[in-house]
């Protein structure tokens, strides 16, 4: 017998079916013991009566079955032409994706009654006389049937391409979502769309269609002007393709988060950038966006790091209210993590960094105000934790890269901006960085000390405050002893733009007092050099002067004290000049703006120290450029060098004459000179020098590195796209 499913009946049925069974439960039990009915009749008798009781009830059942019944294809077909006048579009795009919804029939309706009706009835199943079992053929045809039709083709890749630019529509803008979708699933090995994408040709037409063209059919569908672009909220159409336009860009971010070649990445950020404007309407996705290009601006590669930017700076502009705040948070944080180490290969990416964030920091300097006083009270935080408690930790916690790169970032801050808002903080910022100095007063950390000296005299350049800072930069003279005869001799010449805190060995070395005095000489020309053209010039340079003259008496080394007297001969010729100036005019303390004008004449007249100063800058950056344009020229000569093969017959002579070989060189060996002794024979002595210049050779080509320069054709750069690189 079949038995009925529980889910067939209500809630109300089962509870009465529940009773009728204890009943009848109770009835057949006493039936059985006594051999009959409950009525007194036999069971012969009683399996009669049950056959015509069947009989009568099978009667009844067809007398129902003429009632009436409701038709709803009429009703069906109704609604249908009604969504054919009022959204043709709509039913257009159902007649293409699902027909089986428009051909929808009373007869379907009565098979399906049909047969709940046949699964309720509690009649016995026989089998059919022949089964009719299909071949194992027919069934790997259908499969392979269904694939054909999931399966995209590059015929199909281009007819969504024509149908994208030629009418875009829903159903053009969903296809390409799709394809784009499977192709996303092609790279991940997810299984989650319809349509299955095989083989780097399709994958890249798919990635090209989409990327070239799709968000022009987005604009041409909600009739959005490039040039004036209004919100997409506000188009009639907006509603049919917001779904379809979140999953593409969840999708976007997706690839883009995995994708590893920076020409791929640079395409699909240009595609982004011309999308920010649809996506700033979807804020989780905008957030995410966010922290995707805040990862690729600070880790990425110079192209990347440029192109991420744009697409932030956009963001931010096109919804300033919500990004921004969230955006000089991220990209603060990515700045500082960036900037722990510092080195030859790091400084113009932490500058590019450093940059931006003061552009973004512009953009709104009320809301940047909150930011620059927060980050400047942790700063003054730590280092007032430095001073109370003198331990290990918090000195470290002030001497690092990270917090002289913040100091920096506040600095240029305040030098560009224009806003007396943020020029407020001036004050406290320059409190910090004096402080940082003061912290250890020892000439192990004077390289630190000559950062935080350059960042004042930037401030006092820009902003035209005064901020007493000869007093840090003689004091310098104090921490190397000029008049020492250094013993270890050091091969090239210090450079602190790297460094903030010099090891014992290296303040042993010739080069220590040489740098100091140096960094001294340059840093005195350019606090000068800010201050030439201001009236009080005189009146500043007094003490500087006293001090200069004491420590150019005491000291004995003639180098050192040429230097010192070239600075004092300039300070004094230029407060010459501006005394003369002065003493033509008539001006009281109280009279700002005759003293205003004194300084802008001052300005345009260019004093002698600012001439000079002009004039070594020009000098410097001259030196720097030839230096770098000597190391580039020996790269490229190490890297075109072939140098000589051996063969295996002299290899095999040489390593007889070398005699026993060792078996663990330990790694000194391959970067010290070998010691020569007096007694070694001039032939054996050749060859060791030989096999160490070998050795050096190969330590020179593995260091060589050779980097393709990326296009910068949009085009280009997508048809070289592979699906190998993701």
């Amino acid at each position: 017998m079949a038995v009925p499913n529980e889910s067939d009946y209500s809630d109300e049925d089962k509870l009465s079916s529940n009773v009728e069974d204890e009943e009848n439960d109770s009835d057949e039990q006493y039936e059985e013991e006594n051999g009959e009915t409950s009525d007194g009749q036999s069971e012969e008798e009683n399996a009669e009566n049950s056959d015509k009781e069947s009989d009568d009830s099978q009667e009844d059942g067809n007398e129902s079955d003429d009632e009436p019944e409701v038709d709803f294809s009429e009703s069906h077909k109704k609604s249908l032409a009604k969504l054919q006048k009022t959204d043709p579009e709509f039913y257009k795009f159902l007649k293409e994706n699902d027909k089986k919804l428009l051909e929808y029939s009373s007869s379907e309706e009565e098979v399906e009654e049909e047969a709940k009706e046949s699964d309720d009835e509690g009649k016995v199943y026989k089998l059919p006389s022949q089964l009719h079992v299909d071949s194992e053929e027919s069934d790997f045809e259908e499969e392979n049937e269904k694939k054909s039709d999931k399966q995209v083709t590059m015929a199909m890749v281009k007819k969504w391409r024509e149908n994208l630019i030629n009418e875009p529509s829903v159903g053009s803008i969903s296809k390409a979502v799709e394809a784009f979708h499977a192709a996303l699933d092609r790279v991940t090995g997810e299984d989650n769309s319809e349509l299955k994408v095989d083989g780097s040709g399709v994958f890249n037409a798919i990635i090209e269609m989409c990327v070239l063209h799709l968000h022009k059919s987005i604009n041409d569908f909600l009739k959005l002007n490039p040039s004036n672009i209004k919100h997409p909220e506000k188009a009639k159409k907006w509603v049919k393709v917001r779904s379809l336009v979140e999953g593409y860009f969840t999708d976007l971010l997706k690839l883009l988060a995995g994708v590893a070649s920076e020409n791929i990445v640079s395409v699909l950020l240009k595609h982004l950038h011309s999308c920010c404007h649809i996506v700033i309407y979807f804020h989780k996705l905008s957030r995410v966006a966010l922290k995707q290009l805040t990862k690729l601006w600070s880790t990425g590669e110079e192209s990347v790091r440029v192109l991420a930017y744009l697409c932030i700076l956009r963001l931010c502009t096109l919804k300033k209210s919500n990004l921004l705040n969230s955006a000089l948070k991220y990209l603060y944080i990515a700045y500082i993590r960036g900037s722990k180490f510092v080195s030859i290969n790091t400084l113009a990416q932490i500058n590019f960094m450093k940059r931006s964030l003061v552009d973004l920091f512009n953009l709104d300097p009320v809301l940047s105000y909150q930011h620059c006083f927060l980050y400047i009270r942790q700063l003054a935080i730590h280092l007032r934790n430095a001073v109370t408690l003198q331990k290990k930790e918090s000195f470290q916690s002030v001497y690092n890269w990270q917090y002289i790169h913040s100091l920096k970032l506040w600095v240029d801050l305040m030098c560009e901006t224009n806003s007396k808002e943020l020029l407020q903080l001036c004050y406290p910022l320059v409190q910090v960085i004096i402080g940082a100095i003061k912290l250890i007063p020892t000439s192990q950390y004077i390289p630190l000390r000559f950062h935080c000296i350059q960042m004042l005299i930037k401030l006092v350049r820009e902003t035209d405050s005064y901020i007493p800072i000869l007093p840090f930069i003689i004091d310098g003279l104090s921490c190397a002893d000029i008049n020492k005869q250094y013993k270890n001799v050091s091969m090239k010449p210090f450079d602190f733009t790297f460094v903030l805190r010099l090891s014992k060995q290296a303040m042993t070395e010739t080069g220590f007092p040489d740098a100091v005095v140096e960094y001294v000489y340059q840093l005195l020309l350019e606090y000068a050099a800010a201050c030439s053209s201001s009236i009080a010039f005189p009146d500043l340079f007094i003490a500087a002067s006293v001090q200069l003259k004491s420590v150019i008496k005491n000291c004995k080394n003639s180098k050192y004290t040429s230097k010192l007297k070239q600075v004092l001969i300039k300070i004094e010729e230029n407060s010459k000049f501006i005394n003369n100036e002065r003493n033509k005019l008539n001006i009281n303390l109280n009279e700002n703006d005759k003293i205003k004008a004194f300084e802008s004449d001052m300005k345009l007249k260019v004093p002698p120290l600012q001439k000079y100063w002009d004039q070594l800058q020009k000098i410097n950056e001259m030196k720097k450029s030839r230096e770098r344009n000597e190391s580039e020229k020996k790269e490229k000569e190490d890297s075109d060098v072939k140098w000589p093969s051996m063969s295996k017959d002299r290899l095999k002579r040489k390593k007889v004459d070398e005699g026993p070989v060792e078996l663990l060189p330990s790694d000194e060996s391959d970067f010290e000179f070998p010691q020569v002794s007096e007694d070694e024979p001039k032939e054996k002595r050749k060859k060791r020098v030989k096999k160490l210049s070998d050795s050096s050779k190969q330590i020179i080509m593995k260091n060589v590195d050779i980097t393709d320069t990326p296009d910068d054709v949009y085009e280009d750069q997508l048809e070289d796209l592979n699906i190998n690189e993701f």
